[in-house]
């Protein structure tokens, strides 16, 4: 808001009626969004086989932090990947993969780190400005080609104009969101930092749970199965790093 400001106050000097909201409107409307996880991969319950291996992790990693099992659940979602993530509501979502192999314990601990980001969630909507501008733009700017293909087939004044009218306005959201954009992808490789934060307070929170070994295991799993040809994701060998020397 400190940036957000200032863009807003010079908008309105060059554009007295709307320039002041137009900055206010897209940061909080974005800002206000809850989390989601990247992924497009719908999430499911697990199956009979799924929660036995489930089940146990989760009701322990509940009981050691308090909560009640009635309030959080544990989805599954469809990929090969070893992996987790927190999402909206009280949910906690797990891979196939990782279900599938990784050991009690550790299964155990990445839930735990999953949890640990409830206090931190807030961080990643700073990412969400820069998403959902490029969204807009794409769709605005997206149908302009097949409508100019069908105006010219049509050979009609009407197919024509409908495509200047798109233009026109996917050309005006386009300069509108030129500042805000700008903003947004700054404050993107800003949160990187805090990004890094938010992973290390999740860790933390699995150690305080005494679950730091299980979860050390689990991240060096990760690394390991890294294929060959591709580098080790530095994300997780600082993560790696940080857990030997807090658990030694």
């Amino acid at each position: 808001m400190a940036i957000v400001g200032p863009v807003a106050v010079a908008l309105h000097l060059r554009w007295p009626v709307w320039g002041a909201a137009v900055p206010f409107l897209l940061w909080w409307t974005v800002a206000l969004l809850p989390y989601r996880p990247r992924s497009k991969t719908p999430h499911r319950e697990p199956d009979g086989k799924e929660l036995a291996r489930l089940a146990d992790p989760w009701r322990h990693v509940l009981h050691r932090a308090g909560l009640d099992p009635r309030d959080h659940r544990v989805l599954l979602t469809d990929r090969d990947t070893l992996n987790a993530c927190a999402t909206t509501g009280h949910d906690i979502v797990v891979t196939e993969r990782s279900a599938r192999t990784l050991a009690p314990n550790q299964l155990e601990a990445v839930l735990a780190h999953e949890l640990g980001h409830r206090s931190t969630a807030s961080f990643t909507r700073l990412t969400w400005p820069s998403r959902l501008l490029w969204w807009t733009l794409s769709a605005l700017w997206t149908p302009v080609g097949p409508m100019w293909r069908r105006a010219v087939a049509w050979h009609r004044p009407i197919g024509f104009l409908l495509v200047f009218l798109l233009a026109a306005l996917a050309t005006a959201v386009t300069v509108i969101a030129v500042v805000p954009a700008a903003l947004t992808h700054a404050l993107h490789r800003a949160a990187r930092p805090l990004t890094d934060r938010t992973e290390f307070q999740a860790d933390d929170f699995a150690v305080r749970l005494g679950l730091g070994p299980g979860l050390l295991a689990a991240i060096e799993h990760r690394l390991e199965a890294t294929p060959a040809d591709k580098p080790l994701p530095p994300r997780l060998l600082r993560r790696a790093e940080r857990l030997r020397r807090r658990l030694a």
